[in-house]
């Protein structure tokens, strides 16, 4: 991830989210219940992008304990 400028990072208790400076998403990390939205449940070992060009401030990633 060199050379990418991070606005915010936000983290769950196994995965991660990047807010980019030009408004990208990264997710990477555990994904055995879906939580980074990628529609499957295989996990994340590298940074994707998820979103690109949404006007996006701020992030927030919630853990769930059943």
């Amino acid at each position: 991830m060199q050379g990418i400028a991070i606005h915010q990072i936000a983290c769950g208790h196994h995965h991660t989210v990047i807010l980019q400076d030009d408004n990208d998403v990264l997710i990477f990390g555990a994904n055995d219940c879906g939580q980074l939205g990628l529609g499957h449940n295989d996990d994340q070992n590298k940074p994707i992008t998820l979103m690109q060009g949404i006007a996006i401030r701020q992030l927030l990633v919630v853990m769930n304990i059943l």
